[in-house]
């Protein structure tokens, strides 16, 4: 111990000291209902964070969704146009309903070769947390052995 810990008076002199609390205690059922009380505004405080950030989350959500639809029946109007516009030109050639005939079959044939690759590109949320799990599952198998 230093010299000038010793000499400071506001330090305690002995560890006795130092451990005496400096006000009176309180009821131990005092410290439970005080601790009742923070934990129930600490829980009440989470809540209403947590449901303003879903709030503001769906909110969001709505926002792009929105966007996404329109400019999704956007491109989808511009896909129906070119259609029309192949079914148009390649009736010069053949008769009008052979023309729609190709153009709607050359269609369908590029929409079922896209269909597997959209299908598989992506798994669910549910597949992620499953592998999240069995990975968790597995790691603690491994830490136990």
């Amino acid at each position: 111990m230093s010299r000038r810990y010793r000499d400071d008076p506001s330090l305690p002199m002995n560890p006795q000291q130092a451990l005496a609390p400096s006000e009176p205690e309180r009821p131990v059922g005092a410290i439970v209902t005080e601790i009742w009380d923070n934990t129930q505004w600490l829980v009440r405080n989470e809540l209403a964070l947590a449901l303003s950030q879903l709030k503001k989350e769906t909110h969001q959500a709505k926002s792009d969704l929105t966007r996404v639809s329109g400019a999704g029946a956007m491109m989808y109007t511009g896909l129906l146009s070119i259609v029309v516009a192949a079914v148009l030109l390649l009736s010069k050639a053949v008769e009008l309903w052979l023309s729609a005939l190709i153009v709607g079959l050359a269609v369908a044939t590029v929409g079922y070769f896209l269909l597997p690759r959209a299908h598989h590109r992506k798994e669910s949320p549910a597949s992620d947390a499953r592998r999240d799990a069995e990975s968790a599952a597995y790691k603690i198998k491994e830490a136990s052995t």
